[in-house]
């Protein structure tokens, strides 16, 4: 009867080791995942302030373009009106002196 209890003993003793090295296993991975999730997390995070400046940044570039757009319609718009001024003053000038000398050669 005592050898019995030995042996039920060390089965015991035996199952209780693969039992507490299951254990053990298993806390390993639940801590590794519990730390996986939580880097998922900063990286989410992560990506949402990068989308964020992301966004801020092509908001400010479409900004900076429209206003660079607005200037060279602007500046297009001031050189017509020079050229066309400057077409007319020259064809009136020559204009002009085409009248004048018509003129002083039909006197």
């Amino acid at each position: 009867m005592v050898n019995k209890v030995f042996v039920d003993l060390e089965v015991c003793e035996q199952e209780n080791a693969a039992l507490n090295k299951i254990i053990i296993a298993q806390d390993t991975m639940l801590k590794s995942k519990i730390a996986l999730q939580e880097l998922y997390q900063k990286q989410s995070d992560y990506n949402e302030d990068l989308k964020y400046q992301l966004t801020a940044a092509l908001n400010t570039q479409v900004q900076k373009f429209n206003m660079i757009e607005a200037a060279y319609k602007a500046q297009s718009k001031a050189q017509k009106k020079r050229g066309l001024l400057t077409g007319s003053l020259l064809g009136i000038g020559l204009s002009v002196c085409l009248a004048v000398a018509v003129i002083r050669l039909v006197k």
